[in-house]
């Protein structure tokens, strides 16, 4: 009952500081698409207990997403009991504990909430994003995935992916990678594929461009599928704010997209950011 009443409330409960944002990927069958929801929880707020060595909490959450058109409804109500190592808490403690969940969903205008629970103390928190699922009518390009992590897969051989995360305060030093994929691309009438180029560059806080990878193309798998991969270098970066500029060209249509990702260099075991929706 208590969670169902912070799901209902017209304002955040901010006991549990928390961060969320939302990735519109790629196409999924029904004309839908698939959106990975992803928050963060500040561990420092939860009422750990040490239990043989370990940090024992139980963290209870439900995840809701609704289309603020119809009023079609995704939720999903789970927990996650933790019993962390100390060097694991302390980690966490700097980039918080992440909770992603996917969903397929149809065009629109939609808002997730979530609201988290301590079992411990009974603390709660809240927080919301609004996000827009785009349709296939037009060239796009997936909501790109800024991380400092990448998933190689169990056998550590697979395509390395970047691991979608509400995080955009990092640590300068630690490389950063940015992926993405192009929807609804022009096709090349002598060979049916795609011909897409991409290019990036960095901006500081002040504006001004510390480098620029002009555009180069993007292979296209088999099927046409465009993505790409980038990784980013942040050694003798200062701390501060920066901005990642996407630049992509559809060498058949002659379309272009530019997409701005801000993000934050900070140094470990600085403030963490207040809680927020992200995006």
């Amino acid at each position: 009952q208590e969670v169902q009443r912070a799901l209902d409330a017209a304002h955040p409960l901010p006991d549990i500081p928390l961060r969320m944002t939302a990735y519109v990927l790629e196409e999924a069958p029904a004309e839908k698409s698939r959106v990975v929801v992803a928050a963060d929880v500040d561990i420092r707020a939860l009422d750990f207990q040490e239990v043989d060595g370990r940090f024992t909490d139980t963290l209870e959450y439900l995840l809701a997403v609704v289309h603020r058109d119809t009023n079609e409804y995704f939720r999903v109500d789970e927990k996650a009991d933790m019993k962390l190592l100390p060097e694991t808490r302390d980690k966490l403690a700097v980039t918080w504990y992440p909770i992603v969940r996917d969903f397929e969903l149809p065009p629109g205008p939609y808002r997730a909430k979530i609201v988290v629970r301590d079992r411990a103390n009974g603390q709660l928190g809240t927080v919301t994003h609004d996000f827009e699922v785009e349709g296939f009518d037009r060239w796009r390009v997936t909501t790109p995935i800024l991380s400092e992590t990448v998933d190689r897969g169990e056998d550590g051989q697979s395509r390395p992916r970047a691991v979608p995360s509400a995080r955009r305060v990092y640590v300068p030093g630690e490389p950063l990678y940015l992926e993405f994929q192009v929807i609804g691309a022009a096709r090349d009438p002598s060979t049916g594929l795609p011909r897409v180029a991409s290019g990036h560059s960095l901006q500081d806080g002040r504006g001004a461009t510390l480098f620029v990878a002009e555009p180069t193309p993007i292979r296209p798998s088999s099927t046409g599928t465009v993505s790409r991969l980038i990784g980013l270098a942040t050694a003798g970066l200062a701390p501060g704010d920066y901005a990642l500029t996407l630049f992509l060209q559809d060498r058949v249509s002659g379309e272009m997209i530019e997409v701005l990702e801000p993000f934050r260099l900070a140094p470990s075991g600085g403030p963490a950011p207040a809680a927020s929706s992200g995006g």
